[in-house]
């Protein structure tokens, strides 16, 4: 088998409203786009041919590194995979980013599906809890005899996310100010590069609190640290997005920004404890699985 055979897979959305506290949301998962053999269900429903799911976009990723990184074609769903504690540290769209990253495309992501920029405002393109994950990536790519070459520049791609974090917060501010925020941006380099700055602070921070708070890689969580390390999230997510929108202060209406994004998170991080509140604790169930 050649390692590095890239082969295709879709990202694909179906509608679930109320996910993330969202009235326009969406659960998104990834299938082989060939033959559908090889699905990740993303937390949730994969693949089924008489509802698919609209279609997000189709890439190439290293498809047996991908197996080996999160095991495709679960049944029942973990809900811990790649790194990812599932309402905790990202949501569907954060592991189906994480997996999407094993591609040689930067344009490999779920950014097409509606609430995508919403999850990434709140837990980041690939979620907290970044050396973690470069240690399965690093673990894993040496399971699927991956390059090294490979490997570093993947590492060094999802080790910079702040570009693809903005652009998702100019998303939601366009959204509201009916305003061209990328190409306004654009004009004004030396804004963008402080919003830069201030979006990797963000990731860094992130991730400071998931070290902080969440004992990885114990399973199952404790409730306590999830609901402290909850809380901690989004003290920090409504300070961040003063300090960001300060950068933007030029435009119209800011003030009433500001407060829609900093509901919106609470919108988010609400909506995922109230969804966990109706799941077993987050590796309760793998623990079971696996005893099985």
């Amino acid at each position: 088998m050649n390692m590095l055979n890239m082969k295709e897979v879709t990202a694909r959305a179906l509608p679930a409203p109320g996910y993330m506290g969202l009235k326009d949301a969406h659960h998104v998962y990834l299938t082989e786009s060939q033959n559908h053999q090889t699905s990740w269900g993303c937390f949730g429903r994969s693949y089924m041919p008489s509802e698919p799911g609209s279609n997000l976009g189709t890439f190439k990723i290293y498809l047996h590194w991908a197996t080996v990184f999160v095991a495709p074609n679960a049944e029942p769903q973990p809900q811990y995979q790649g790194g990812i504690y599932n309402t905790v540290n990202g949501t569907c769209h954060t592991i189906a980013n994480r997996i999407l990253a094993l591609s040689d495309n930067n344009q490999a992501n779920v950014s097409a599906s509606v609430d995508d920029k919403y999850s990434v405002v709140v837990f980041g393109k690939y979620g907290a809890g970044t050396e973690p994950f470069v240690q399965l990536l690093r673990d894993s790519a040496a399971q699927a005899s991956i390059p090294d070459t490979t490997l570093e520049s993947i590492i060094a791609r999802v080790k910079k996310p702040e570009e693809d974090e903005l652009t998702a917060w100019a998303e939601i501010i366009q959204s509201l100010l009916n305003i061209d925020i990328k190409a306004w941006l654009d004009g004004n380099p030396a804004i963008k590069n402080a919003a830069l700055i201030e979006m990797r602070s963000w990731c860094d921070e992130r991730d400071t609190i998931y070290q902080n708070n969440i004992p990885y890689p114990q399973m199952p969580l404790p409730l306590s640290a999830v609901e402290k390390y909850r809380q901690a999230l989004l003290r920090a997510a409504i300070q961040k997005i003063t300090n960001i929108l300060e950068h933007f202060q030029s435009l119209p209406s800011m003030e009433w920004v500001e407060r829609q994004l900093q509901e919106k998170a609470k919108q988010v991080i609400n909506g995922v404890k109230k969804q966990s509140e109706v799941m077993p604790p987050v590796g309760a169930r793998d623990a079971a699985i696996a005893e099985y």
